[in-house]
């Protein structure tokens, strides 16, 4: 696999987030100990965690075709 890093296209965007709630799959989290859930949601500036300031800017490749970008 290789890595995509951001910014993302809207569409590489949509893919991502839907990657992130697939069955079956391990999702990107935060490694903060902030409590609730830890899920990473993309946006185009990367990676982000809804509960505090945690940012990621890289995806696998492959994240994208299951999450159903070609």
């Amino acid at each position: 696999m290789n890595k995509v890093e951001a910014p993302w296209t809207g569409a590489q965007v949509d893919a991502l987030n839907r990657y992130q709630r697939l069955a079956g799959t391990h999702e990107f989290t935060c490694g903060n100990d902030h409590g609730g859930d830890k899920m990473l949601v993309a946006t185009r500036k990367g990676w982000i965690c809804p509960h505090c300031d945690y940012v990621q800017s890289w995806a696998w490749d492959a994240m994208l075709s299951l999450g159903g970008h070609t």
